[in-house]
């Protein structure tokens, strides 16, 4: 019986042979992803773009790090964020976090951002929403989603 990766135009193996979906299936040597708020680095897989990812520490955005390249590759959503800080030991840059901050006169108690927060850390207090610092991981989850731009 032929080998599923030369069904589909492969010189066989299957998933992790010698070709056909096998071919680039799995973790690559080339690079990693990187969590733009604290750091936490994973191997890349192939297929799948760093900035679909979030960190499984923080919950934070994840962009490409290029083996050799010596930075991150920034063509994600949130590349229009400010680099800001160099970890020590390393010459890639990285987004530095901010605790964000509701403007209570444009807040419109939607709770769009109560929804989206994946660590619990907003609710909405007489129709305002407030974020316990305690909580929040700075993911800014709740900048994106805010559809009146309260939260910065």
């Amino acid at each position: 019986m032929p080998g599923f990766g030369r069904e589909f135009g492969g010189r066989g193996g299957g998933f992790g042979g010698g070709g056909g979906f096998g071919r680039g299936a799995g973790f690559g040597p080339d690079g990693s992803c990187v969590c733009e708020n604290c750091g936490h680095e994973v191997p890349h897989q192939r297929g799948v773009p760093c900035y679909t990812l979030r960190c499984p520490v923080c919950g934070g955005p994840m962009i490409r790090k290029v083996a050799g390249y010596g930075g991150t590759y920034r063509n994600s959503p949130t590349a229009n964020r400010p680099v800001t800080e160099e970890k020590k030991d390393s010459n890639v840059k990285y987004t530095k976090p901010h605790k964000p901050k509701v403007d209570e006169s444009a807040c419109i108690g939607c709770g769009n951002c109560v929804r989206i927060c994946p660590f619990n850390a907003i609710e909405l207090k007489d129709g305002v929403a407030y974020i316990d610092s305690n909580k929040c991981r700075d993911c800014g989850r709740c900048i994106d989603i805010c559809p009146v731009g309260a939260i910065s």
